[in-house]
């Protein structure tokens, strides 16, 4: 299995999804990438990944478990996930939504609404929990 980041900018068109990528990666160090939706053109949807390699499972810790009710990533990697979180909150007034999910899992996350705040809390501390999708208010 593999962890994925995924994060979706409300009201931003994906034709400056490219753009933003860029600026998030050179700001962050990690990798910000477009990643495709089913159609969706009015939110600009990302994957962001530590190495090129394509997933986020290098951010976990290494005592990270599957069943813990957070995931558990590298002390190093949050102040680096929080950057990517402020460049892309700073892209957008309606709102952003947040989840990390193994690949494939059909479960059906459930929302959290939160501050924009709220949200860079959690990341900064490590508090982001399995099977949630954070959507910041707008």
């Amino acid at each position: 299995m593999c962890l994925a980041l995924y994060v979706e900018l409300v009201g931003v068109s994906t034709d400056k999804a490219e753009e933003i990528a860029a600026h998030c990666s050179t700001i962050s160090d990690l990798i910000v990438r477009p990643a495709v939706s089913s159609g969706d053109q009015a939110n600009c949807h990302f994957v962001v990944v530590e190495f090129s390699e394509g997933c986020a499972c290098s951010m976990l810790a290494e005592h990270a478990s599957p069943e813990a009710p957070t995931w558990s990533l590298r002390p190093d990697v949050l102040p680096k996930l929080a950057s990517v979180l402020r460049c892309l909150l700073a892209r957008t007034r309606s709102g952003v939504g947040l989840e990390a999910a193994w690949l494939g899992d059909d479960d059906e996350p459930t929302e959290v609404r939160v501050s924009s705040r709220d949200l860079l809390a959690v990341v900064a501390e490590g508090g982001i929990r399995t099977k949630t999708r954070y959507l910041t208010a707008t």
